[in-house]
């Protein structure tokens, strides 16, 4: 097929772009949520449109950058100023954003390769149903902007032929862009500049100057001018970090960052469970190749999955669900698909592209080709000792994610004014609470961040964790809270259910590792609730706060009585 006939409209090729585009909503709308990480980025979003600073604990003495994302922080602020709700504004981004990804990825293979149009259709369909990229597009998070960048910066990169000044400025701007929306953008950039380079190698050994979108001219310049504008513009953004947060890289870094045997081991279990579970994104890049006419793109977009894993398996993956460190690499994924069935005659093509389809369509109903024990050996999370499936890790983070933005809310209610509270999960509770938090994963605390210690069989972002009582020395007025779906009354009288419901938060918190000693440091107190969104008539909040410890074991005798 010709560069110019790929041109032209064709009817499969809008054909396939509808039936894309529809099976990515239905899918979307089956997966989507709200993760609780994504109300950190929104919390400092709002408090720096309101004018408190980019901080996540407004007056405290000096800012914390708890955020991996500053790009997607900045534009979300920017829509909190024009008083859009940012948990709308953040699903609707992503949702833009990946929808971009899609006709990008259209693009490319139909005008810069010259793919056929049924070949476009079957790998544009293969990203609309892949499970990573589309559960990334909701989560709240930077994820699927993140993925546009990656993937439209490449695409300008890697094309044929010569551009003008102006177009490689643009480039460069997409590259400052991806440097600024993830704390490692920087690797993403040299990343993409390798990977554009090994695509000019590939086209000069294949001697194929001539093929359709395989021209050598230009390519070199225009990755100098795309590399010089991205780090030159990160190195002013590296300054400003530096003199407002007095570090040259993200607090976050220090929070999860840490090379060791375990950390390694976790992210190559990671990274095997993915291309077990969704197959075609791992063996595409592998057999990219053996594509034809768009080999050296396709070696390239290659180049940069198995760039993509290597991250993922040297910071240990991650605890989320349908590996969101993985997802960036899906359209790479789905043009390597793409390269490969070109070279399959029509039928065939079509077979192999739809089973490929359906076998990763398949953990969105929580089934999988893989035996479930070899999935369970690879076991890369930690969470309450049993082994999760991406579905069930979806609904799990789903219904916690709803919890904790109900406690948000209730300690909104109860919470006096200059309270402070410690913290494990810190979003939607901080989110929707506005409270002071100190955070026991150290993401908006340097001193944690900072700890030699490493908690062992930790999960991923959470190895540096620290009880609750690590922050008794800065007084905290609130150490935990619960809610009870049902009235409790307030202590005295200390009534069976009021004493059910402590005895079990008691338990909870005092079996954590550290925490212990928190039993004869504190007392709970019930607050009954009003109705208000997501809080229901007649719900009661218990708060675990400190006490001297007379006081603590006056309490908790009298529970257990």
């Amino acid at each position: 097929m010709t560069v110019e006939a790929a041109q032209r409209p064709h009817p499969v090729q809008w054909t396939g772009i509808a039936l894309a585009l529809v099976a990515f909503a239905l899918l979307l709308a089956r997966s989507s949520f709200l993760i609780d990480d994504a109300f950190i980025s929104l919390r400092y979003a709002r408090n720096w449109a309101s004018g408190a600073g980019l901080v996540f604990n407004p007056g405290e003495a000096d800012p914390v950058e708890g955020y991996s994302n500053f790009l997607w922080v900045a534009l979300l602020a920017a829509l909190a100023r024009c008083s859009i709700a940012l948990e709308t504004a953040a699903l609707v981004l992503a949702a833009l954003s990946s929808l971009g990804t899609l006709l990008v990825l259209e693009r490319t293979l139909r005008r810069d390769l010259g793919l056929s149009p049924a070949t476009v259709a079957l790998a544009t369909l293969a990203l609309a149903c892949l499970p990573p990229f589309v559960v990334w597009t909701s989560g709240g998070l930077e994820t699927a902007t993140f993925t546009l960048l990656l993937f439209w910066t490449f695409a300008r990169l890697v094309r044929a032929g010569p551009d003008s000044a102006r177009a490689r400025l643009a480039t460069g701007a997409l590259g400052l862009a991806l440097a600024l929306i993830r704390v490692e953008g920087f690797l993403w950039v040299l990343g993409l500049a390798s990977a554009a380079l090994l695509a000019r190698a590939v086209r000069g050994a294949a001697g194929a100057a001539g093929a359709a979108g395989d021209g050598r001219d230009g390519l070199a310049g225009r990755v100098a001018v795309f590399a010089g504008v991205a780090l030159g513009g990160l190195g002013v953004f590296v300054a400003w970090r530096l003199w407002h947060y007095g570090d040259w890289i993200a607090n976050t870094v220090h929070a999860k960052a840490g090379l060791s045997a375990e950390t390694l081991a976790r992210g190559a279990r990671t990274s095997a469970s993915w291309a077990l579970l969704f197959l075609w994104p791992a063996l595409a890049a592998a057999l990219a190749p053996l594509a034809g006419r768009a080999r050296a793109s396709a070696v390239a977009a290659g180049a940069v999955v198995l760039g993509a894993v290597l991250y993922d398996s040297a910071v240990g993956g991650d605890w989320m669900p349908m590996f969101r460190f993985l997802a960036p690499a899906s359209p790479f994924a789905a043009l390597c698909l793409g390269a490969l069935l070109e070279r399959l005659p029509r039928a065939p093509r079509a077979v192999v592209g739809l089973a490929a389809i359906g076998a990763a369509l398949l953990p969105l109903w929580n089934r999988s080709l893989a035996p479930r024990p070899l999935l369970e050996a690879l076991a890369f999370r930690s969470f309450r000792g049993r082994f999760e499936t991406e579905w069930e890790r979806l609904e799990t983070t789903r219904a916690r994610s709803a919890e904790y933005a109900s406690l948000g809310r209730a300690l909104a209610q109860v919470a006096r004014p200059g309270e402070t509270m410690t913290g494990g999960p810190i979003g939607a509770i901080g989110y929707y609470s506005d409270l002071y938090l100190f955070d026991r994963n150290g993401l908006v605390d340097r001193d944690v961040a900072r700890r030699a210690a490493r908690e062992v069989g930790a999960a991923a972002g959470h190895d540096k964790r620290v009880p609750r009582s690590w922050f008794l020395d800065r007084g905290p007025a609130i150490l935990e809270v619960a809610l009870v779906k049902a009235r409790v009354a307030a202590p005295p009288p200390f009534g069976p259910r009021f004493k059910d419901a402590a005895r079990q938060l008691g338990q909870r918190v005092f079996a954590e590792p550290g925490d212990g000693g928190l039993a004869q440091a504190s007392v709970v107190s019930a607050h009954a609730l009003e109705a208000a969104p997501g809080l229901e008539a007649g719900w009661t909040l218990l708060v675990l706060r400190p006490a001297d410890p007379a006081s603590a074991r006056d309490f908790w005798q009298r529970i257990g009585e």
